[in-house]
């Protein structure tokens, strides 16, 4: 159980900007269930019988949300801080939380128009920002572009928003 607890409560930051996305998400304990919730997403619920199964069934659940509320365009919150005993971060995919924070970083401006910023063709950014069909199975590509979001923030012309 502590190496589940521990893999969802570990965040890092490379230049200020968040390089895994994390969610928290409120388990308590009722009868011989786990039941969790998630305050920034009102609308998504799990459960399991023990600690590690909820866990599980959180990340599940926060990932299928979050994979088909930006697939229909919804606007996705920022997640917010957790510091209850009760609250766990629950990690985001790596394909997902690259997808939501091009996204983010991008705007109203086109996609074609970060691709020539970022030196790369309009196909392969698209990809990126899809967090189901281009990038679901380049996991460690996600994870490189996820931990160099600082980076790419910046080359976008977003050094004024990345503390130093």
């Amino acid at each position: 159980a502590e190496g589940i607890v521990k893999r969802h409560t570990e965040a890092g930051w490379h230049k200020g900007v968040m390089t895994m996305l994390t969610y928290p998400a409120h388990i308590v304990k009722d009868d011989d269930t786990y039941l969790v919730s998630f305050p920034d997403l009102e609308n998504v619920f799990t459960y399991g019988s023990s600690i590690e199964e909820a866990l599980s069934n959180a990340e599940e659940a926060l990932n299928g949300c979050l994979e088909s509320d930006f697939e229909r365009n919804f606007a996705i919150p920022d997640p917010s801080l957790g510091d209850s005993p009760e609250v766990y971060q629950i990690a985001v995919a790596p394909n997902i939380s690259v997808a939501i924070m091009l996204r983010k970083l991008r705007a109203d401006r086109s996609q074609i128009e970060i691709a020539r910023k970022l030196h790369i063709s309009y196909q392969v950014y698209q990809r990126l920002e899809n967090p189901r069909g281009g990038n679901g199975g380049r996991w460690h590509f996600c994870y490189f572009i996820n931990r160099k979001m600082g980076d790419i923030a910046a080359k976008l012309g977003f050094s004024d928003i990345i503390p130093s």
